[in-house]
């Protein structure tokens, strides 16, 4: 089980910045099934830094652990992410 102390993806700040990618995703793509989120997030591989590493969020690079549930925060990274999934191109899903 992961837990905020070894990964931000269980984290708040986590949390929250995935729901507005699902979101992004079914705005721009249609998805809305558990399987269509499952294979959508090709272009956040290689990206993400929920463990290890260190974030590169534009202007400012975060260590892994140092994102904090704050409002800061999670806007940043889901502002992060959202710009990484609209850079590729618009695919219609079914349902």
């Amino acid at each position: 089980m992961l837990r905020a102390k070894t990964s931000r993806l269980p984290h708040g700040a986590g949390i929250l910045a995935r729901g507005y990618v699902m979101d992004e995703l079914h705005i721009r793509d249609g998805t809305t099934t558990r399987s269509a989120f499952e294979h959508s997030p090709e272009p956040l591989v290689g990206q993400t830094h929920w463990a290890s590493g260190e974030w590169n969020l534009g202007a400012e690079r975060r260590l892994w652990n140092s994102l904090q549930n704050t409002r800061a925060d999670y806007c940043r990274l889901s502002h992060h992410l959202i710009r990484l999934v609209r850079r590729r191109p618009v695919a219609r899903t079914i349902a």
